[in-house]
């Protein structure tokens, strides 16, 4: 899941939902989407991923399928006014189960990036100068106390 094609697709949405004249402001559309005017900007911009709940009410209010927002499915766009709110709540399920797995291989990514750094910073040759030996100095004080 690429969050950069995402965060463009949602920035897309909103800024054809204040282009459309269906909502005077910013304000009017934020208080439409249960969230503030500062969060809005940012998801404008970009610049930052949305919770996943929020995400539901700008599915819901905008009528665009929890699908596209994920995976870019044009045929899938706007929900069809018919829509099921059965197919629209699977979607948003499937989109937080997306969301979720996400935030977990980023966690494994960033875990990995921290065991690379431990490795070189335990191969440095300044390593028990800097890091070894006053662990164990802080070790001995501890133990005496």
């Amino acid at each position: 899941m690429e969050t950069n094609l995402i965060k463009k697709r949602i920035a897309d949405i909103l800024q054809n939902a204040l282009n459309s004249g269906d909502y005077k402001n910013k304000t009017e559309l934020s208080e439409k989407l249960n969230t503030t005017i500062t969060s809005l900007t940012k998801y404008l911009n970009g610049t930052t991923f949305p919770q996943s709940d929020w995400l539901y009410y700008l599915c819901k209010e905008l009528k665009i399928a929890p699908n596209w927002i994920i995976f870019g499915d044009e045929e899938e766009k706007k929900l069809p006014e018919e829509e099921s709110k059965e197919k629209m709540m699977s979607q948003f399920i499937e989109m937080q189960k997306s969301l979720i797995q996400y935030k977990d291989d980023e966690i494994e990514r960033l875990k990995s990036e921290i065991d690379n750094l431990k490795k070189s910073i335990s191969t440095s040759p300044y390593y028990e100068r800097i890091v070894a030996e006053p662990i164990k100095q802080l070790t001995k004080e501890d133990n005496k106390k």
